[in-house]
């Protein structure tokens, strides 16, 4: 999320099937393996 004065804007990105269909930052990767891995979805 991004937030300023006046408005604030959150972006997400698509992930299916533990398939992101854009590329994931280090840091995204690591939380959809995290959830893969407790069985999360």
């Amino acid at each position: 999320s991004i937030h300023g004065r006046s408005d604030s804007r959150t972006y997400a990105k698509n992930i299916a099937a533990w398939s992101a269909n854009q590329q994931l930052s280090p840091e995204e990767d690591e939380a959809v393996s995290f959830a893969r891995s407790t069985g999360a979805g």
